[in-house]
């Protein structure tokens, strides 16, 4: 068998099977996993320690988020997104965040302010390490604190549906070589003005803010897309 990731995942009282899919969604996302790579049942069981049965459940589960597709003599192949699911995502995700950021303001308790708060720092402590990895991390804990907290059980539905893509495209964006120094600046510049229209109760502010800020990341993925082309 082919040396390949890391992607070994600690057994704790958490199911076996949300941990293997969130840390292979992760390798996608971080390219660990590239697309139009093979990933057979063998070498993922090898690779994260799980039996054949949480890995069939698994790769299932990631065709049905489009981020594998499951091929007849083949086996499971990661998918290459398009530069028209990109565009069509963040359409859809501007609006969806939109109004996460707006229900959020409307509910959100002292304790889920300060988490929200101490979730920026993380953001801005990462990209002043210069430090992509960590900035993906954060910005997913971020957005993480952010659906949860719009206590909208269809928007956490539709947020769940989205969730994969969503976190594919932001590690490529913020890991390309490509990726401006402005928008680093911008993004932090944008959610520091949505935790204090949040802080401020402002929904209508926290609903504009959370928007633009991802219309100008959807422009970012999609310059980025058309610099590879």
């Amino acid at each position: 068998m082919s040396a390949g990731p890391n992607l070994t995942v600690v057994k704790t009282a958490a199911p076996l099977r949300i941990k293997v899919l969130k840390r292979l969604r992760q390798a996608i996302a971080l390219g660990e996993l590239a697309a139009g790579q093979r990933i057979t049942e063998p070498a993922l069981m090898e690779w994260t320690g799980v039996s054949r049965t949480v890995i069939r459940e698994v790769l299932r589960q990631l065709e049905s988020e489009g981020l594998v597709a499951i091929m007849p003599n083949i086996g499971a192949v990661v998918r290459e997104l398009t530069v028209e699911e990109a565009r069509h995502l963040y359409c859809i995700r501007s609006l969806l965040d939109g109004l996460a950021a707006q229900f959020l303001t409307e509910n959100i308790s002292s304790e889920q302010l300060e988490v929200l708060e101490a979730t920026l720092g993380a953001i801005i402590a990462a990209y002043a390490n210069d430090d992509p990895d960590e900035v993906v991390r954060a910005k997913n804990e971020f957005y993480l604190q952010l659906y949860e907290g719009a206590r909208s059980e269809i928007l956490a539905t539709m947020l769940t549906t989205l969730q994969a893509r969503i976190e594919y495209w932001r590690a490529m964006a913020l890991t390309h070589p490509e990726r401006r120094k402005s928008r680093a600046k911008a993004s932090v510049k944008n959610l520091k003005a949505l935790v204090k229209a949040v802080r401020d109760r402002d929904p209508v502010e926290a609903e504009k803010i959370s928007r633009t800020e991802t219309e100008e990341a959807g422009r970012e993925v999609l310059r980025l897309l058309a610099s590879d082309a």
